[in-house]
């Protein structure tokens, strides 16, 4: 569902109460996205400045239409202290994933669909070859079905591999790297965490293969490739997301929705490593991370 497609934003009366966090948005885009397609009848809070019960007794006097959460800890702020106002979020991880279930609750995942992750990591990955997807086992169930689908629609062979909680790592990563085709790893906090990816990197470069990943935070631990969003737009498809809200116009069953703009991040220092040549004119649409 495109929200800014689909919907213009609020229009006549209304307030919104915003909660930023300085860890979540420290340079503010998600805010100043927000801002520049609402642009009135605002009232900023940072949640790590305010006393408890603050947001509470804000709400009884102000009676916000809607609360703006920008952050985990700005949601969960907003949802102890304001249990019936409607409330949109964004800069929460895996919201699809953790207890965000409430009907006053709706947001903009981080997680970008499979199709345009493919199309970007693709861009860098040897699709000549084939690739290999390291996933956690019994975690993404759904979106590995949908990664699949998605190489083998661009005519790519793809070869799933799980990795599960009790060992097996190194004969998972020595199979995959016998193949000598492009790695596509979806990490998570408990099976693939920051130590397991590590090793993963390890194997990678023992075998010179290309390590594509879902988002921008495991680019900068090391992959080559991976996908990133626009803060900003991010805000501004929140304002129109609340839009929707104020006129009851949500789609049936959609509380999580997708950004609608991303781009492809790549770690230059891998691409030296790897001994790549970039194509400016087919590498388009990315971000390019260079460390010294």
């Amino acid at each position: 569902w495109a929200v800014s497609k689909a919907q213009s934003p609020p229009e006549g009366d209304y307030l919104f109460l915003v909660l930023v966090s300085k860890i979540s948005d420290p340079s503010g885009l998600v805010l100043s996205g927000f801002f520049e397609e609402c642009k009135k009848n605002i009232e900023v809070l940072v949640c790590e400045d305010i006393q408890e019960g603050r947001i509470e007794k804000l709400v009884v006097s102000s009676r916000p239409n809607i609360i703006i959460a920008i952050g985990r800890s700005a949601l969960e702020r907003a949802r102890k202290e304001a249990v019936t106002t409607p409330i949109l979020y964004a800069k929460v991880a895996d919201p699809n994933g953790s207890d965000l279930k409430d009907p006053v609750l709706a947001g903009i995942s981080e997680w970008v669909p499979a199709k345009p992750m493919i199309r970007h990591v693709l861009k860098l990955l040897p699709a000549d070859k084939g690739l290999v997807l390291l996933y956690p086992q019994g975690v993404f169930d759904g979106f590995v079905g949908q990664v699949r689908r998605a190489v083998v629609e661009s005519g790519i062979q793809i070869k799933d591999m799980a990795i599960g909680e009790l060992g097996g790592l190194d004969r998972v990563l020595d199979e995959a790297g016998s193949r000598g085709w492009g790695w596509v790893v979806l990490p998570d906090r408990k099976i693939i965490d920051r130590d397991v990816f590590n090793r993963i990197l390890v194997a990678a470069e023992r075998n010179r293969i290309r390590v594509g990943v879902p988002d921008e935070e495991h680019v900068k631990k090391g992959a080559l490739v991976g996908v990133g969003t626009d803060s900003h737009r991010i805000g501004r498809q929140l304002c129109r997301l609340a839009g929707s809200v104020l006129r009851d116009d949500l789609p049936d069953g959609g509380r999580v929705f997708c950004p609608e703009f991303s781009f492809a991040v790549i770690n230059n220092s891998v691409v030296e490593k790897l001994g790549m040549t970039l194509d400016l004119e087919h590498v388009r649409q990315a971000k390019l991370y260079k460390w010294h």
